[in-house]
């Protein structure tokens, strides 16, 4: 069974913890130390700035995760996550760690306001699902190497890149077991 190793520094990570022991995966929250026996990590959603200059004082272990992740490590990154591994962040002076081939807007569907449910089309499975979208990033631009999933009016919101699966989503707030399974797959 799977190792799931969960980024515990801020946000959302404990819905992630129930999300993966409830669908039967183990679980180990990482806070300082990088653990020696995970075969994924999960980036939660959460408030991506703090996180971010968090981790820039965290040299050490930040080098360890982006190591981790290049060398093929599967990443599931919600939200936050996704804003973390992005390439470019629209106007805003924090360094992403440039992973993930796409460039990004930071609340890109507005405020908390207009937080809520969207529907997601799920590109191979030609379905719709309902996910939770929580002052979510909006894919802008997105490189030839990344996989597009899902959508939401024509714009990228579930996306993969090699062992990486992101969303601008929160699929472990609605409990959406199709992106657990898409995960899954990557493990």
């Amino acid at each position: 069974m799977a190792k799931v190793g969960i980024l515990a520094i801020q946000g959302d990570f404990k819905n992630h913890e129930y999300w993966f022991q409830k669908n039967g995966l183990k679980t180990t929250l990482i806070k300082e130390c990088w653990p020696k026996n995970i075969d994924a990590l999960v980036l939660p959603g959460g408030e991506s700035s703090v996180m971010l200059k968090y981790l820039a004082n965290k040299k050490s272990f930040s080098l360890t995760l982006i190591n981790e992740i290049k060398n093929g490590l599967p990443v599931f990154a919600t939200c936050a996550g996704l804003i973390i591994l992005s390439s470019k962040i629209e106007k805003s002076t924090i360094q992403p760690f440039k992973i993930l081939n796409i460039e990004i807007r930071r609340n890109g569907y507005g405020s908390q306001y207009f937080s809520g449910k969207k529907k997601i089309f799920l590109k191979d499975k030609r379905v719709y699902i309902n996910s939770i979208f929580l002052r979510a990033p909006r894919i802008l631009n997105a490189g030839n190497n990344i996989e597009v999933l899902g959508l939401v009016d024509k714009e990228p919101v579930l996306i993969k890149q090699k062992n990486i699966l992101a969303t601008t989503f929160h699929p472990e707030i609605s409990n959406n077991l199709e992106i657990l399974n898409y995960f899954e797959r990557i493990l």
